[in-house]
């Protein structure tokens, strides 16, 4: 089966993309889950026959949940929120019952000549990854690479 899809970004291996003329569809593949979306209707349609041809596929409507991201949709807007997976975070952390603060710590109270050290720096890297991964949409392998080619980070994690 050809339907001469192309990969959207050769750093992402899941996000593929048809143009014809004015028509743009778009597929993101996640294990055995894949997430359509397009400018034509009737094009989405005909893409979804052939892909039936080949594979056992469920339609399950307009998106609602999709890899910890929760979808609202309407006719005038799509609203996406990470709050359940905020929620998990904030429980990991122990900061269920904190409060917001502008500024979470006072500014300049520790240095780097003050302060003890984690004694296992290495229980905290998987916590700080899922904080990477929720405010730029990647890991922290992903997003290192990315700020040192950039030239925003200097120091390693």
């Amino acid at each position: 089966m050809k339907l001469n899809f192309k990969q959207f970004n050769l750093d992402d291996t899941t996000m593929f993309v048809k143009k014809v003329w004015k028509i743009v569809v778009y597929i993101v593949v996640y294990v055995d889950d894949l997430l359509m979306t397009g400018n034509n209707e009737s094009y989405i349609a005909s893409i979804k026959k052939l892909l039936k041809k080949g594979f056992d596929m469920n339609k399950l409507g307009h998106l609602h949940y999709y890899l910890g991201i929760e979808v609202t949709q309407n006719p005038k807007y799509i609203f996406i929120s990470q709050k359940n997976y905020i929620g998990e975070l904030f429980k990991i952390f122990g900061m269920v019952e904190c409060n917001p603060l502008s500024t979470p710590m006072e500014r300049n109270l520790l240095t780097s000549k003050e302060g003890n050290q984690f004694e296992d720096p290495t229980k905290y890297r998987p916590r700080i990854d899922q904080i990477f991964h929720f405010l730029l949409g990647s890991s922290l392998d992903s997003c290192k690479t990315r700020m040192k080619y950039i030239g925003l980070l200097r120091t390693e994690f």
